[in-house]
């Protein structure tokens, strides 16, 4: 489980940089802070998303599913605690 978070993550990452990539370069300090605080927001979304998908597996009492989601929300929240302020 401990991998696939990683991995699951590192795909995420892959796949949020190489789109913005493909558009425009990061060219100025501007250019930067929006395209991070635009990442924070994609963030903060998956955690949501996620948090909703815990809610549903509470309910069914499907515990297994409801632990590995909160260990990807620990881990999105760990990249937006050192990316986003």
């Amino acid at each position: 489980m401990f991998s696939k978070k990683y991995f699951i993550i590192a795909t995420f990452l892959i796949l949020i940089l190489s789109a913005g990539h493909s558009h425009a370069e990061i060219q100025t300090k501007q250019d930067a802070d929006a395209f991070l605080g635009s990442y924070c927001i994609e963030l903060v979304s998956g955690i949501k998303g996620l948090y909703e998908e815990q809610k549903i597996l509470v309910a069914e009492e499907k515990w297994k599913g409801f632990f590995e989601k909160g260990a990807l929300i620990s881990a999105i929240a760990d990249i937006y605690s050192k990316l986003c302020k």
